[in-house]
């Protein structure tokens, strides 16, 4: 058991949160203490500024040694591999990472063959991710520069924590500031709105944080134990709740303030005022104020924002979502008596059914409280009163619950959720979130859960009634041939040598051997765990081809496909389309998939001869599912994602093809599979 430990802290014992205040109101008295002194700070970094020079990493020799041991373990840096002695890196960005390893050395007193150590650490990590070299990583680096007596630390170290802790892109427009805006909106939507009355958004003040984990911010001295402790805990969303407490300790002033600059430099100089008392303090009121977010945030952007540049991670468009997403499994988690301790939530929901009052009383979520959203636009009146007996309700019920708003998941039905959850968020009211997608299909199964639940009166069910007559056994047939007519109709348009093959395979009267051995269909695992990756043969799958999902545009410049394929990474390649629908439109690519020895490389052809562009790159870790159909097993589907650390399987892309070597195509992305992980057949 860990020692009680005393805190010193500068900020005092209101900033950690007491039964008696709000979590909010404690973390804004600090902001007192932390205004103290800032013209005095101010006028240091001013000085530093004009001396040229930044302050050396100061660490305490005793410190290094602690970190050197513990900080491995934290990171998961035991046995990585080391830098091979005889490595020199020639990649593209070469001159640029020895310009700027030079600058870095000549900053802290280094030598030229200490430069060097250090361009090995860099070149190496932009050879073994393959990505092109980003000016912001020299800010972390220099934070390990005491640790350059060994160079393995160091290496494995900067790997660790730009791939864990730094988000992927921290540019301007990056997911990481849309999430950042609604994680401050869910919390303080007063300093939300005035920030964003401001044209101010989230990037003015958490570049400098998260491009470089606060060391252009913070001193050095404390930097370190605040990254001790974050390592330890080793949770990376607290990088946006750490920032959140200091906007929030500067809440007030902020909300007063109409300059933007002075705004940006009043948080960003508030930030300069921690010393080493305040970091367990810092880390306790980020750690609650991460407890008190839905945890779906941390589920459900964990691997767009985090990892390692190799994998493929089709970007999530949160620009404009209009509060903090709650994806319904969460939702049906935390209101399941038996599941209630497994998130460990550090709150409750105060669930808002916003569903006309008829759709509710035919089947809602226990505990749900209905608010008709139709009524804002068409009896405002009536809304009004509908919201103050709300109010009350809560008030004497289940006043620190958070509101979570829920519809019916149909664009058509919720017209005026939108409006009634942007209108609480007028009204400063916080922590407001709003389930995404369709409950009623999530508990399709199990609609026991759903009480005062009727079968005849409920819309939804009315809804799978309806598509489920139209797949009769009499019009199924027909309407998956329309579909595949239409999606030969789209081939032939783009590729009318390969359509002549795919149709010759499908319409041919002979028994055509699928691509998956008989043994392994139906969704035959062969991990021993869930169907993390599945060779199936079944007519499971959708058979409306236009349900593809769509990737964002590309931007990979064109090569030469001979060259490519030229390459001795390249162990096999497939010839064939891939469809791609918007949902309402198809169409097909010519295309090649590119196996690796480590990744599925998807090559898309150009109206040019030999051209082509890399449209996607999968890591084989990344499959989820492959799949093909009995009635035409050259289209493939794959399935794209992650797991959780519960477990959970988040898919993050799909992707169809049509390829009249589909079967070899699979066998050998399964050989690939198994040569990486053996263990996968024991």
């Amino acid at each position: 058991m860990e020692e009680d430990i005393k805190s010193d802290s500068t900020l005092g014992d209101d900033w950690v949160r007491e039964s008696g205040s709000s979590p909010l109101e404690t973390a804004r008295d600090a902001e007192a203490h932390l205004s103290e002194g800032l013209s005095d700070i101010e006028n240091e970094v001013e000085q530093l500024a004009l001396d040229g020079r930044r302050q050396l990493p100061q660490i305490k020799h005793f410190l290094v040694e602690r970190y050197r041991r513990t900080w491995p373990k934290y990171l998961g840096t035991h046995n990585k591999p080391s830098i091979p002695h005889e490595f020199i890196y020639d990649g593209e960005d070469v001159d640029v990472i020895r310009d700027e390893c030079g600058k870095l050395a000549e900053r802290n007193g280094m030598g030229a063959s200490e430069a060097r150590e250090l361009e090995k650490v860099v070149g190496l990590f932009c050879e073994r991710e393959e990505c092109r070299f980003e000016v912001e990583w020299m800010s972390v680096l220099e934070m390990l520069i005491p640790f350059l007596s060994s160079l393995d630390f160091v290496y494995n170290a900067f790997c660790a924590i730009t791939t864990k802790y730094l988000p992927r892109s921290t540019a301007k427009g990056a997911i990481c500031y849309h999430l950042m805006h609604l994680i401050l909106q869910y919390h303080d939507p007063a300093l939300s709105t005035h920030l964003t009355s401001h044209k101010l958004n989230c990037y003015d003040f958490a570049y400098p944080c998260f491009s470089s984990l606060f060391v252009r911010v913070i001193d050095r001295g404390t930097l370190y134990s605040i990254w001790d402790k974050y390592f330890e805990k080793g949770d990376p969303f607290l990088l946006f709740t750490m920032l959140l407490v200091f906007m929030i300790n500067c809440s007030e002033q902020l909300v007063k303030m109409d300059d933007n600059e002075k705004m940006v430099d009043l948080v960003l100089s508030s930030m300069r005022l921690v010393s080493e008392n305040d970091v367990e303090d810092l880390l306790e009121v980020s750690g609650h104020f991460l407890s008190t977010t839905p945890p779906s945030v941390k589920q459900d952007f964990q691997r767009v924002l985090f990892g390692s540049r190799l994998v493929n991670v089709r970007q999530v468009d949160v620009a404009d979502l209009l509060a903090l997403p709650v994806d319904p499994r969460d939702l049906v988690r935390l209101t399941t008596d038996e599941n209630s301790n497994a998130l460990e939530p550090g709150f409750g929901f105060f669930i808002i059914d916003a569903r006309p009052h008829g759709d509710y009383t035919a089947g809602h979520l226990e505990g749900s409280y209905n608010l008709d959203s139709s009524l804002f636009v068409e009896a405002p009146e009536r809304y009004k009163i509908a919201l103050s007996s709300l109010d009350a309700y809560r008030n004497a019920s289940r006043r620190n619950h958070h509101l979570l708003f829920l519809g019916s998941g149909r664009e058509e039905c919720d017209l005026y959720l939108n409006m009634v959850v942007a209108n609480f968020l007028q009204q400063s009211r916080k922590h407001v979130a709003l389930v995404q997608g369709a409950l009623h299909q999530l508990l399709v199964s199990n609609l026991e859960r759903l009480e005062g639940h009727c079968a005849q009166r409920c819309k939804e069910c009315e809804v799978d009634r309806v598509e489920g007559n139209m797949e009769t056994p009499s019009s199924r047939k027909p309407s998956w041939m329309t579909g595949v007519s239409n999606l030969f109709g789209a081939v032939k348009a783009s590729a009318p040598a390969l359509t002549e093959k795919v149709l010759n395979l499908a319409q041919s009267s002979r028994a055509a051997e699928a691509h998956v051995a008989t043994s392994e269909r139906h969704g035959k695992r062969y991990r021993n765990e869930r169907s993390v990756f599945t060779l199936s043969d079944s007519d499971s799958e959708p058979d409306n081809v236009i349900a593809v999902l769509t990737g964002s545009p590309n931007t990979a410049q064109p090569r030469k496909l001979s060259e490519i394929l030229a390459q001795d990474d390249i162990l096999e390649h497939f010839e064939g389309v891939e469809v791609l629908s918007d949902g309402r439109n198809q169409k097909t690519v010519n295309c090649y998939l590119a196996l690796t020895r480590t990744h599925i490389h998807v090559l898309h052809q150009t109206d040019k001869v030999d051209e082509v562009i890399t449209q996607s790159r999968h890591a084989y870790g990344s499959v989820l599912r492959v799949s093909s159909k009995k009635k035409l097993p050259e289209m493939i589907t794959f399935k794209f994602g992650y797991t959780t650390d519960d477990g959970e399987y988040k898919e993050t892309c799909l992707q169809r093809f049509v390829l009249p070597r589909a079967g070899d195509c699979v066998k050998a992305i399964k050989m690939n599979i198994v040569n990486l992980q053996p263990s996968l057949l024991m």
